[in-house]
């Protein structure tokens, strides 16, 4: 059976960019995409071909999507065979194979192709019990969720002024106004227990116990991680943007204006280069912020969503992040850091593939 660009299932196909986007969404599977889902398929096929190593750790479907594309002339008979070929690329690409399956089979029946769909599985989680409490403070954490499923703390929208005109916040100028809406964060950074609950291998350097916090995870694992939690949990978990994490650092609108995130004193709130012994520590050994929330100054540094870009001086409402970059934002500081680096408005950032023993991330539920 021969597709040639007359072809109304071939039509289909180049124009289904947008129909893909929505059952990436669907799937919680979208944020991988990034920037990429604006390019054409066919613009894609020369970055898959020189860069797939890198490419499929964020636009994974697109390497499913060619072996698709690139089979279109097959017989009707084949296509249970190639489907099956792009599920197993995307699921040796990190992604639950039921959530694979639902997403290429979503796809081809929009073409109109006849391919079964397997019988659906749930992704294999084996900590599933419930507990009241996690770290190891004199402030004990209260929670009915599952071992696996962070607790979050919710913060009320409100204006507050981002940035520093500090020399000592890297990057932090202008100041400028933004407004949220209500949102949740993570109270604490995610565990080595909450990650190897849904991830299986906990990839930490610092591997002395589920209650402190998984590091040695890139932006994309971290993403890896948020795709399976949003399957099991059909919620729609993220990273925060850069300006969510400040206003929540900060202490949302019972901010008391302090440096670092709970206080002025830095040793009260954080583990940082002069009292960490160079190594993370459990989450919640220091005192919280405003808001009830751990860990924002040190410990580990924290990703955000956002590509690394210098601050606009307008004003903002529910500021929507930049759209290209090289790098992504890290805030909060670490372990390893000096003091300055774990103030509120102190500025950092790594190549999204980096890992390092100093770099977690905790997540937001909007």
């Amino acid at each position: 059976m021969e597709h040639n660009q007359n072809n109304a299932e071939w039509r289909t196909y180049d124009n289904s960019k947008d129909a893909l986007a929505a059952i990436m969404r669907k799937y919680g599977a979208d944020v991988l995409l990034g920037e990429q889902l604006n390019n054409h398929f066919s613009d894609i096929a020369p970055f898959v071909a020189t860069n797939v190593k890198r490419l499929v750790r964020y636009v994974y479907d697109y390497g499913a999507a060619q072996v698709l594309k690139n089979n279109l002339n097959a017989a009707p008979s084949d296509w249970q065979w190639i489907v099956e070929s792009a599920i197993q690329k995307m699921t040796d690409a990190f992604i639950a194979r039921d959530i694979a399956e639902n997403i290429i089979h979503e796809f081809t029946a929009a073409l109109g192709w006849n391919v079964s769909k397997p019988t659906q599985r749930k992704p294999e989680i084996t900590a599933t019990t419930e507990h009241t409490g996690s770290a190891p403070t004199t402030t004990q954490a209260t929670t009915t969720t599952k071992s696996y499923e962070p607790e979050m703390v919710f913060v009320q929208g409100g204006t507050f002024m981002m940035g520093s005109n500090d020399s000592l916040d890297r990057d932090a100028s202008p100041v400028h106004q933004v407004t949220f809406s209500n949102f949740n964060i993570g109270k604490y950074p995610v565990t080595q227990g909450q990650w190897k609950a849904i991830m299986g291998k906990n990839p930490s350097h610092f591997k002395k116990g589920d209650n402190y916090p998984v590091e040695t995870v890139s932006w994309y694992d971290a993403y890896e991680y948020i795709t399976k939690l949003n399957a099991l949990t059909g919620k729609n978990y993220r990273l925060a943007t850069e300006a969510e994490w400040e206003y929540a650092a900060r202490g949302g609108n019972r901010s008391k204006g302090y440096e670092y995130s709970g206080s002025n004193n830095i040793d009260n709130v954080a583990w940082y280069d002069d009292n960490s012994g160079s190594s993370t520590h459990p989450v919640g050994g220091k005192a919280p912020n405003e808001l009830g929330i751990y860990d924002m100054s040190g410990n580990v540094y924290e990703w955000c969503h956002d590509w690394y870009d210098n601050y606009s001086s307008s004003a903002q409402t529910n500021p929507t992040v930049p759209v290209t970059g090289s790098n992504r934002v890290l805030r909060g500081g670490s372990w390893g850091n000096y003091a300055s680096y774990c103030r509120v408005a102190f500025r950092n950032y790594f190549s999204p593939g980096d890992r390092y023993s100093h770099v977690g991330f905790r997540v937001v539920l909007p």
